[in-house]
């Protein structure tokens, strides 16, 4: 009995921590990959595109912050 006890605390302790620390880190992999091609504002030749990538930017560094913040626990 102490033995399945301690494997159900294991298993809780997964499902709990783990799982959205991972899921997390998958959003956080989406969102690089997702930024890498739009990293190419640099290359924009005109003012309002290089300001519709800057816009891009700051919603990809807000999605991982807030990302980062759900992963700290």
């Amino acid at each position: 009995m102490k033995q399945m006890s301690d494997i159900n605390n294991s298993t809780v302790e997964i499902v709990r921590s783990w799982l959205p620390s991972v899921r997390v880190l998958g959003e956080i992999r989406a969102a690089t990959i997702t930024y890498g091609p739009s990293s190419l504002h640099l290359l924009a030749n005109t003012e309002s595109g290089k300001q519709a990538q800057e816009v891009l930017l700051k919603k990809w560094i807000d999605n991982i912050e807030k990302a980062h913040k759900r992963y700290e626990p």
